[in-house]
């Protein structure tokens, strides 16, 4: 089974994850891809704000937490889903909540965290008060969980070097990590997941494989 969490959709961005979905599906793996409070129709306050304000985005992170715990609370209580053998990923924000999720929450049957452009803050804007290196030394601390990270360079949100040092943060932690930045041939690394899939799709293919996620289904 793939949690995949989604970034900040706004309402006049719609990010297409059906080539990601279409190929975990066809190994046989379970997709949810739930929308988190105040997004896509979704009650409640979406509480996520752009903001450099290190408190408010603190509160906005474990905001979002709650969500993928009612995810799990989900998944616990069907049984038709098999939760002994589980993936979690995202994009953009929900790739940096899912390796935060992974380090607090440690999911039991959890298998691995596949983390796209993740990032909760746009480290030009706020440069001064960067919460991402700070949430990725969290999630790295202690952390044996495989992950694999998969990165656009010239990202409209955060700089190649900036993508390479929070990779460095989460390994120096203790965080184990294989980490992806790709030249592409698109006008935005951020837009990696949906323009990109030549460029990740091997990488994705040989991290699952070595998870033992084989094509079950054939």
């Amino acid at each position: 089974m793939f949690v995949f969490n989604h970034g900040l959709v706004s309402g006049f961005s719609r990010v297409k994850y059906d080539e990601l979905a279409e190929m975990m599906v066809s190994r046989g793996i379970v997709v949810i891809m739930p929308m988190r409070r105040g997004l896509a129709g979704s009650e409640g306050s979406r509480n996520q704000p752009h903001t450099c304000e290190t408190r408010i985005n603190q509160a906005g992170v474990e905001h979002a937490i709650e969500d993928i715990d009612a995810v799990f609370a989900y998944v616990r209580a069907n049984p038709a889903l098999d939760a002994n053998r589980i993936l979690v990923g995202g994009n953009s924000r929900g790739g940096i909540l899912s390796l935060i999720y992974a380090a607090r929450r440690k999911p039991v049957g959890l298998q691995g965290v596949i983390n796209f452009a993740g990032t909760w803050n746009n480290d030009r804007d706020c440069r001064f008060d960067d919460i991402n290196d700070t949430l990725f030394k969290e999630a790295g601390f202690g952390s044996v969980i495989p992950t694999l990270w998969l990165y656009g360079e010239d990202d409209g949100y955060n700089s190649n070097n900036s993508v390479k040092g929070y990779a460095e943060t989460f390994r120096r932690a203790g965080g184990n990590v294989t980490f992806r930045l790709y030249a592409h041939d698109f006008w935005n690394g951020h837009k990696l997941l949906e323009k990109g899939s030549k460029f990740w799709l091997p990488d994705l293919n040989q991290f699952l494989d070595r998870l033992n996620f084989r094509d079950i289904l054939r």
